[in-house]
């Protein structure tokens, strides 16, 4: 999306008028005033001016905070950061800054508005795909069953409910009980590969408070997937990934640990940066990029960038994710 576009040039245009309209009348009244002068009428003459001063100081003042928003929309259509720009030169307290606030939100859920709407587009221009692929999962698990290989039979079920989740499912927001459940599918698939070197825990107590939350579609697997990928598979006795909720005052943090290699200090600070800047960490952090980068986005997106991932990690230590949410969105 071009945000650029999303910015309303109308106002643009009448901001000028009405800078041009000041002018005008500014000089009308300085013009006045100075014939007032000239008549004699000293008192009037000079209120007239120091009006036309004061009006003149506003003006002044309207056109640097106009200046200063468009240089500030022109950063925002160039893709910078809300964190970005919030630090930039241009930026600065006060009334600029509630101005620049409203359009940063209001380009904000544009952006997500507009791909919503790509997603849902993609989905419809590729509604045959998901069928073919849910029929061929189908075929083979009744082949399966007919040949006595109830395991694959199992695996081709498991697979299409995680297919008919990812895939199928448009909504933006779902109950935190259905990402735990498309959690359980995903790591049933990945236990036949691995067997029981793996294992998923998960803190029921802390979790199913919170059930009914409602939060972005294909947060939790994506962590989980890492978890597994870098943390678990390089060790030979495998490990366990846990999950569990914890609330705040204003907050719920979901957390996904595992007892797996962890990461080195340098490492782990490099991640977090990137995650906070909003880099694209695949090229930068190990093979960690797309998912995280993308769960961390989606999240900023939605909510702001105060919400979003954090690791905590150390070498041979395991890895813990924490995923911050606000309670109020979550619970409306």
């Amino acid at each position: 999306m071009n945000t650029e576009n999303s910015i309303p040039k109308k106002n643009h245009y009448l901001a000028r008028l009405l800078y041009i309209l000041l002018v005008i009348s500014v000089v009308i009244m300085i013009g006045l005033s100075t014939y007032v002068l000239v008549l004699g009428h000293l008192k009037v003459g000079l209120f007239a001016l120091s009006f036309a001063l004061i009006i003149l100081a506003i003006m002044v003042y309207l056109a640097f905070v106009i200046k200063r928003v468009e240089l500030l929309l022109t950063l925002l259509s160039r893709g910078y950061e809300d964190n970005k720009i919030k630090n930039s030169f241009f930026y600065s307290k006060g009334t600029l800054a509630l101005i620049t606030n409203y359009y940063l939100q209001h380009s904000r859920e544009s952006l997500l508005e507009d791909k919503r709407r790509h997603a849902e587009y993609l989905v419809l221009q590729n509604q045959i795909n998901p069928h073919f692929l849910y029929n061929t999962l189908e075929a083979i698990r009744s082949e399966a069953l007919i040949g006595g290989l109830p395991q694959v039979a199992d695996m081709s079920e498991t697979l299409a409910k995680f297919f008919r989740y990812t895939i199928s499912n448009t909504e933006d927001l779902v109950n935190l009980e259905d990402e735990i459940r498309n959690v359980q599918d995903y790591f049933s698939i990945q236990c036949y590969r691995f067997g029981f070197r793996i294992k998923l825990e998960l803190d029921s107590l802390s979790l199913d408070q919170f059930s009914n939350y409602r939060l972005p579609k294909l947060v939790l697997q994506p962590i989980v997937e890492n978890s597994i990928i870098h943390g678990l598979e390089s060790k030979i006795e495998g490990g366990t990934v846990r999950i569990f909720a914890q609330e705040g005052d204003e907050s719920i943090s979901i957390a996904i640990s595992d007892d797996g290699v962890g990461m080195d200090t340098e490492q782990l600070e490099k991640l977090n940066k990137h995650l906070s800047e909003g880099v694209n960490v695949q090229n930068t952090v190990s093979r960690r990029g797309i998912a995280i980068i993308n769960v961390d986005k989606r999240l900023k997106l939605l909510y702001g960038i105060d919400w979003g991932l954090s690791y905590y990690s150390a070498l041979n230590g395991g890895t813990t994710v924490i995923i911050r949410l606000p309670k109020k969105e979550l619970s409306e």
